[in-house]
């Protein structure tokens, strides 16, 4: 069987030197000649490379070349199989199955594909997009509806399929994407923008698979450097010197057994408590710590189901769970103004604000952090109160996963107040915003936290010590829009009790109409007692 990925590129890299990557140079007819073979040969729309980027190759490949299964990946974006590059015998194997290979789902920030796409890009080239689909293919117009309305895309452009599946799919595509072209005008944007073929067909990808009702394998994705997989690391590591750099005063006062003293907040003052008294447990709930940064009231559906598990299944005699809020937080923290006013002007992210509140809460209190989008589903919770420290520990590690490798999840903490952790990570945040508000990457807690390992006996001895739990945390963000199957759910739930979720309302139900793994979890209520497996609703 004749099996190929094309690795799409306009400028040289370091090639895979395998029997299935192949390597296809786009726009050629407008550029130098790179040795590989082109897309300016034959039926071609190679000059169309500005636009269509990617797409120019995907065309060639359709009109000029035959095959048994094709695939399309990125000179630096590449498929994966666990941790090493996906193989020819795994291609074949996974389509005796499935019918397309596509990148994992990616969450947009925004309410909806739609309004990321405008937000990024021209709403009226999205509307005349999605007339000419109308016009052309009235039966996919409930599939577009559904994917604008979603807050989920598979980027990038790429698959792995049958060639009879690539060609149809070629058909469908370009049909649209030539009369599009022909409604807008492109020429007056800039050279970003003019790549706006290529930006909608990374949203039509979706529809088409919907509406044929296609089955669809997701896979990772790893993103490469310029010299492969090794330069993807190596970006890894210059963002720990950097942090390293930055935080080495931090470390060296934690080393010498120098710990910050915090002035008291409100509600150490309002509870007549402190830091030393926090320290014991003797007679005291720990504490359960959420973020929300609008309040419940304006939360998303998935941020109040969260929020409802939460306080349904933790044991009132032993916690109390305090919802954080842009408008109370200050109560419980005390932030630099340096903090304050560059998440003011917006220099920093939400999440990022989030993670320096988390590290301060635990510090100076102690207790349990379980992040506003991680639904609790039973009671097994109850234990982690019991832990002197706790965090989500998992062994199933991908590329992607370079700095946490698998050791920790700041979704969930528990620790101890005082614990040196904490004060190091949440003063490692200070110490970097007040030498620069640049933004290198949005889990700078992660790198934080690796370098408190590293350096810190204490800290690496806890994480050392937790046991691997709730490895399917993140079941739900890959395979929430999935046809829900109760005995999978049950096999899920020998190990997990906590989920992390997004707020795609829309993935409820799937385009039929069948209830999602997402729908059942936001939607039933139901209890789990000693075995974990006896439901109101299945």
């Amino acid at each position: 069987m004749k099996t190929e990925i094309w690795v799409v590129t306009h400028k040289k890299y370091k090639e895979i030197e395998d029997d299935l990557h192949k390597t296809i140079q786009v726009g050629k007819s407008l550029g130098t000649d790179l040795g590989y073979v082109g897309d300016d040969t034959g039926d071609n729309i190679s000059y169309k490379n500005p636009f269509y980027c990617e797409l120019t190759g995907m065309y060639w490949l359709w009109k000029n070349y035959k095959c048994d299964i094709i695939g399309i990946c990125h000179y630096r974006r590449f498929f994966l199989e666990n941790t090493e590059l996906i193989t020819k015998d795994y291609i074949e194997n996974i389509l005796k199955d499935y019918d397309i290979i596509i990148p994992n789902n990616q969450l947009v920030p925004q309410n909806s594909v739609k309004e990321q796409y405008y937000c990024k890009h021209s709403a009226e080239d999205w509307e005349v997009c999605k007339q000419v689909v109308r016009e052309k293919y009235p039966e996919y117009t409930e599939a577009f509806e559904w994917m604008e309305n979603s807050r989920t895309i598979n980027i990038c452009n790429m698959l792995i399929t049958r060639k009879n599946i690539y060609d149809s799919y070629c058909q469908w595509l370009f049909d649209i994407l030539f009369e599009v072209e022909k409604r807008i005008n492109i020429q007056d944007k800039d050279d970003y923008q003019k790549r706006v073929m290529g930006f909608l067909s990374e949203r039509l990808l979706k529809v088409w698979i919907l509406a044929n009702k296609y089955k669809v394998k997701e896979q990772s994705m790893v993103i490469m450097g310029a010299d492969g997989i090794s330069g993807y690391v190596e970006g890894a590591e210059l963002k720990r010197k950097l942090f390293k750099k930055l935080t080495a005063s931090v470390v060296d006062s934690y080393i010498n057994g120098k710990t910050p003293q915090l002035d008291k907040t409100i509600y150490e003052l309002k509870c007549n408590t402190d830091l030393n008294i926090n320290k014991s447990k003797e007679n005291k709930k720990v504490l359960v710590w959420t973020w929300c940064c609008e309040g419940e009231n304006n939360a998303s559906k998935a941020v109040k189901k969260c929020i409802a598990g939460i306080k349904n299944n933790i044991d009132i005699t032993k916690a109390e769970l305090h919802v954080i809020t842009l408008d109370n937080c200050m109560e419980y923290v005390n932030l630099s103004q340096i903090i304050i006013d560059k998440f003011n002007e917006g220099k920093i992210p939400e999440k990022i604000l989030s993670q320096r509140i988390m590290m301060e809460l635990l510090y100076r209190y102690g207790g349990l952090w379980i992040d506003s989008q991680c639904c609790v589903v039973d009671d097994r919770i109850n234990a982690i109160l019991e832990k002197d420290f706790y965090t989500i520990k998992s062994d199933r590690i991908s590329w992607d996963d370079l700095v946490v490798k698998g050791r920790w999840n700041t979704d969930v903490v528990k620790g101890n107040a005082g614990f040196s952790l904490f004060g190091m990570v949440m003063e490692s945040f200070d110490a970097y915003y007040s030498y620069t508000d640049t933004i290198i990457d949005q889990d700078m807690a992660d790198y934080f936290i690796e370098i408190a390992y590293e350096d810190l006996s204490d800290v690496r001895e806890c994480i050392d010590k937790c046991e691997y739990s709730n490895e399917n945390m993140s079941y739900i963000i890959s395979n929430g829009n999935k046809i829900f199957r109760c005995d999978v759910w049950k096999n899920i739930l020998n190990d997990t009790y906590i989920f992390k979720l997004n707020n795609d309302n829309n993935m409820e139900k799937n385009i039929i109409g069948q209830t999602t793994y997402y729908g059942y979890l936001i939607n039933n209520i139901y209890i789990l007692r000693m075995d974990y497996l006896l439901y109101l609703h299945i």
